[in-house]
């Protein structure tokens, strides 16, 4: 090593030495000055470095049903949540009969329990937003998760709509004793031939249930239905809906017929619930055992008829008020005196006052609300009038047919009181008919009882986003047709029914069309046997009197506006929804004397439909054939004919149904009878389908 070298190395040797000094020296500093302000409180507040984020799968939620694990039991598993899309979606969870339901068919009915849950309003629900096998289920014995509970609705609705729609494929035989057909001769046989047009309407024993016009037209309307409801609720079309919901298991068309299954069951159970009586004896034994819960301080009820006449050159507020001067209201009271005074008592002699003013209201009433159905409010409650009908009508001295002239806020009323009623009695009713409508398919299940394997069962399906789903499409029932059509009845089919002085099977086509149009008008089944022991009076030597068609009609709920014999009248009338009824001499249908029902006219070929009670003539006549007939035909025997007015499948008055009025006559909400059926029809239906018809 050189003298330099060495030079060198001491001097880096020095270098470092002093580096090093300097450095411990200023970390003494430096920690002298940080116990200083540790000390005295004043360290820096400097952030202190977060600790690297460790990804970690949150814990799975936790069931609340300790599992038996029993194939056969619904605690089988404590949670039925699977990967949505598993290898499970074909497996089969459940059989009733020859039918198997998969998982991936499973998913929609347990969706639409949820849903049926959630329309019900139903308090002290589960969270939606969390898993329901988290949740216990306080209904029932309250030991199942709301999974359980939702799981077991699925599986009853099911099994239910099997059962709904299987008697939907067995035959529908006629149940009147007084209908017997070819009880002289094989006539149907004879002249009936299978591919007539008639078979579509005929009162006759059917192969199976088959719905309406109107039911049919909305099930072939529910695919187009689903659709804007999927966008509605922000799918791109239904077929987005089913991928996002079900991941390819189900697709936007098994929706659809889901759907469809779903209303045919509803629209069958519907049908068969039409017939359903309850007895006297029946509601006062259901009062006697559920009084407590059904009474209340003021139980009564009315129901009246009222014309109402509203001021002439009168304002009418936007709450239906009337603004007039002290004059005009006195020329209205005026002009209701008038109409009373002028009343034609005997108008309708043999069917009573309350139909007589019924008449007369569906003449003179101002109040479109109830104009239609002649004035009638029925089952009215304290308080839902306004006060001085609600004053007069609940005064407890009132009787029935007690007339008066009574002025409210709206107009001068004609008011006609036709009886009281109970609301515990209506309930009653409503309840007893709900019970009837469920007890009938109780034998049916037993025989054919479900069987479901729990352990094979998977849930993928969730409530967020919102699916679209078969109880959303249930069919509404607003319009309350049963039968869009008339229905044809044959006289002979009712041969020796006794009528007046002589049977229906010989001169009875009068009387056999006012069942047609009385069962058309009414959505009642209301038989030519029927109407024959009800209206005897009407037949005499040469048939039924013509007066059959405006005295009976208040009674049965429609009206007559007027007889005719211009063509242009009937034509007007047809198109615009009216029945006419024809008296024919001898002519293209009759030798002697006949009663026809022409509901619709065809303006493309100036023709006529025609519904006609004599057999015989559906064998010869060219037209039964083809369902019209010709302007020549109709004219050739017609004499007088009855423009009866429109059907009303809507009572304007009601909140359900009807639509908005100028006159407020209401102070509550008023639903009509026909509304209170249909909503007791639907609830039904769907307790049915939740509980299997078991409370």
């Amino acid at each position: 090593m050189t003298k330099n070298s060495s030079r060198r190395n001491r001097r880096a040797l020095a270098i470092t030495m002093i580096l090093c000094v300097i450095t411990v020296t200023l970390t003494l500093i430096l920690g002298v000055l940080y116990l200083y302000q540790v000390l005295s409180g004043k360290q820096a507040q400097e952030p202190v470095p977060e600790a690297p984020t460790v990804e970690t799968t949150p814990p799975a939620p936790t069931p609340v049903v300790v599992p038996d694990g029993q194939s056969s039991s619904l605690r089988c598993l404590d949670s039925y949540t699977a990967r949505i899309g598993s290898d499970g979606a074909d497996r089969v969870a459940a059989v009733c009969g020859s039918e198997e339901l998969t998982n991936a068919q499973l998913q929609i009915y347990y969706l639409n329990a949820i849903r049926s849950f959630q329309m019900e309003g139903f308090p002290n629900g589960p969270d939606f937003s969390q898993p329901l096998e988290t949740q216990l289920c306080p209904l029932g014995d309250g030991t199942l998760s709301w999974q359980h509970y939702f799981l077991q609705k699925a599986l009853d609705a099911w099994q239910t709509e099997l059962l709904l729609l299987q008697a939907a494929k067995e035959p529908r035989p006629v149940q009147e004793e007084a209908f017997k057909p070819n009880e002289t001769d094989d006539l149907h046989g004879k002249y009936v031939a299978k591919e007539l047009p008639v078979n579509n309407f005929l009162y006759q024993d059917q192969p199976c249930y088959k719905p309406n016009s109107m039911h049919q037209a909305y099930l072939d309307g529910l695919e187009e239905q689903l659709e804007k409801l999927a966008v509605n609720m922000g799918y791109a079309s239904l077929d987005d809906c089913a991928e996002s919901l079900f991941a390819g298991t189900v697709s936007a068309q098994e929706l659809v017929e889901a759907a469809v299954r779903y209303n045919t069951a509803y629209m069958l159970f519907t049908e068969e619930s039409y017939d359903i009586t309850v007895t006297d004896r029946e509601v006062e034994e259901y009062l006697a055992a559920h009084m407590a819960e059904l009474s209340s301080d003021d139980d009564r009820t009315v129901t009246f008829r009222h014309i109402l006449l509203i001021p002439a050159g009168a304002k009418i507020a936007a709450d239906g008020a009337v603004v007039a001067t002290e004059a005009q209201w006195e020329n209205t009271k005026k002009q209701a005196e008038s109409i009373l005074t002028n009343w034609n008592r005997s108008y309708l002699p043999q069917r009573g006052l309350n139909y007589n003013f019924a008449w007369l209201a569906n003449q003179e009433s101002m109040d479109v609300g109830s104009k239609l159905n002649g004035g009638l409010y029925e089952n009215i409650h304290p308080g839902q009038l306004l006060s001085p009908l609600d004053e007069w009508l609940f005064d407890k001295t009132r009787k029935e047919e007690d007339i008066a002239i009574l002025r409210s806020e709206v107009g001068y009323h004609i008011v006609f009181f036709c009886g009281t009623g109970s609301a515990a009695r209506e309930q009653a009713k409503q309840a007893l008919t709900q019970e009837k409508a469920l007890k009938q398919w109780e034998a049916p299940r037993k025989k054919n009882p479900l069987k479901v394997d729990y352990s094979a069962v998977e849930l993928w399906v969730d409530t967020n986003p919102s699916p679209v789903l078969p109880v959303d499409v249930l069919y509404p029932d607003i319009a309350h047709e049963r039968f869009p059509e008339a229905m044809v009845y044959f006289q002979q089919d009712f041969m020796y029914s006794p009528y007046g002085g002589g049977y229906v099977g010989r001169g009875g086509c009068g009387i056999t069309t006012m069942a047609m149009l009385a069962t058309y008008m009414t959505d009642t089944i209301l038989s030519p046997a029927m109407l024959a022991e009800r209206y005897p009076g009407y037949h005499d030597e040469s048939g039924t009197r013509g007066e059959l068609f405006r005295d009976a009609s208040p009674e049965l709920g429609f009206f007559m506006e007027k007889s005719t014999s211009k063509m242009s009248e009937i034509i007007a009338a047809l198109e615009n929804g009216q029945p006419v009824i024809s008296l024919q001499h001898q002519g293209h249908f009759t030798s002697g004397g006949h009663y026809l029902l022409l509901q619709e006219y065809y303006r493309d070929n100036d023709t006529f439909q025609v519904r006609d009670s004599n057999i015989y003539n559906y064998g010869k006549l060219k037209g039964h054939q083809v369902d019209y007939f010709t302007r020549e035909n109709i004219l050739s025997g017609g004499a007088t004919f009855y423009i009866m007015q429109k059907k009303i499948t809507r009572i304007p008055a009601c909140g359900r149904c009807g639509e908005d009025r100028v006159e407020k006559l209401m102070t509550q909400e008023y639903l009509c009878p026909k509304c209170a059926a249909a909503l007791t029809r639907r609830d039904a239906y769907l307790a049915l389908m939740a509980e299997g018809g078991q409370a």
